[in-house]
């Protein structure tokens, strides 16, 4: 269940959801998203070109941890 995407996105957007309505900040933030995308495209354009990338990480914010939570019960 936690390795399909459709389930996974469902679950982020329940967390997300109770967070907003509580008043709390999103489990995890935008800059995560925005750093993902950066790097994702520094890794298609060193594809493409045959060359390394320089990826710039001064803007990258350290990442809350995630929490950890027990695994589900086997079938």
């Amino acid at each position: 269940m936690d390795r399909s995407f459709y389930l996974t996105f469902d679950k982020h957007v329940a967390a997300l959801l109770a967070n907003f309505k509580a008043g709390k900040a999103p489990p995890v933030h935008a800059r995560a998203g925005r750093r993902a995308l950066q790097l994702a495209r520094a890794c298609i354009d060193s594809f493409e070109s045959g060359r390394r990338v320089d990826v710039e990480t001064a803007s990258f914010a350290a990442a809350d941890p995630a929490p950890v939570t027990a695994p589900p019960p086997s079938p």
